[in-house]
């Protein structure tokens, strides 16, 4: 299916009467915010997972532990004391053997040594270093959530400033038609609004696939594929028409690992990963998955 002529109203089954059309500059502001709240502030979005994900990493396990430890040594500072004393009370209970060997290898010592009373005496004393400890952890592991949701939102915004900045500019232009680009959209007929979008950007020296949102109300619905297929059609309608230097031989994409997905849709077109990328040291699991799609053009 192609975008290029004419419009093609499709009822869904849910009862949606949508419009697959080309993009327009009325709808600059709808596509923007689709983009936003698909991949930034909407449920489900990657910073959404991402977030969830770092509540099960080490990091945000050894906060949780800090913030334990010191909330129980504020509610009962005695509480080593008890610890070392059913250490011993366990050694006692050991077959003498073997409380033989381990006083022969040095372990004993070694445990009292370590004994929290030995180590800070005057500090489990004070019910105010346990609480500093907790509210330390504390500040620490949201610190680190506010940084990766600002990391996430900063790159939605730099991507409005980029090339969401001027749409019909970047993908609709005499240059960028020329080459193959284009930018295409699904409109909720009833409601006025967009529910997906999609774009071919010719900006740089591969054509890539970019900026495929669906909201998350429409989702399961068949969209995406849509898009996809009206997105290969035109570009084969492209190069049967088109000088062979200006042919679409590649599209490439890259998405995250957050993103599971889409990922598996865009094997199912075609698409083949070429590589993955660690994106940020300090985002858990988060790498950019760089794929490409070759378009025969042997039959022209």
């Amino acid at each position: 299916m192609s975008f290029d002529d004419e419009t093609q109203d499709i009822i869904t089954r849910t009862g949606h009467r949508v419009r697959l059309r080309l993009y327009r500059d009325e709808d600059y502001q709808n596509v923007r915010d689709l983009f936003m709240y698909c991949m930034g502030t909407g449920p489900g979005a990657p910073r959404e997972t991402a977030l969830k994900d770092q509540l099960h990493q080490p990091f945000a396990r050894t906060t949780y532990s800090l913030f334990t430890v010191g909330l129980a040594l504020a509610i009962r500072p005695s509480l080593p004391r008890a610890i070392s004393s059913a250490i011993c009370n366990v050694f006692s209970l050991l077959p003498l053997p073997v409380q033989k060997l381990i006083s022969k290898s040095g372990i004993q010592r070694i445990l009292d040594y370590l004994r929290p009373s030995r180590l800070f005496p005057n500090l489990l004393k004070q019910r105010r270093w346990p609480l500093i400890l907790s509210a330390l952890s504390a500040g620490l592991f949201f610190t680190y959530m506010a940084f990766i949701n600002y990391a996430f939102l900063g790159y939605c915004k730099d991507t409005l400033a980029g090339d969401l900045k001027d749409i019909g500019g970047r993908y609709q232009s005499p240059e960028a038609l020329k080459k193959g680009g284009q930018f295409w959209v699904i409109e909720d007929v009833d409601k006025g609004t967009i529910a997906a979008c999609l774009g071919l950007d010719t900006f740089g020296p591969t054509p890539e696939l970019r900026r495929m949102c669906v909201d998350l109300s429409y989702r399961r619905l068949g969209f995406g594929n849509l898009l996809i297929n009206g997105l290969l059609t035109h570009v084969l309608k492209h190069n049967a028409r088109c000088a062979p230097e200006l042919r679409v031989t590649d599209i490439i994409l890259e998405t995250s690992s957050y993103q599971p997905g889409a990922i598996g849709m865009y094997e199912r077109h075609g698409w083949l990963v070429e590589k993955k990328k660690l994106a940020a040291w300090y985002v858990h699991g988060l790498y950019m998955v760089y794929m490409r799609r070759k378009m025969d053009v042997t039959y022209l």
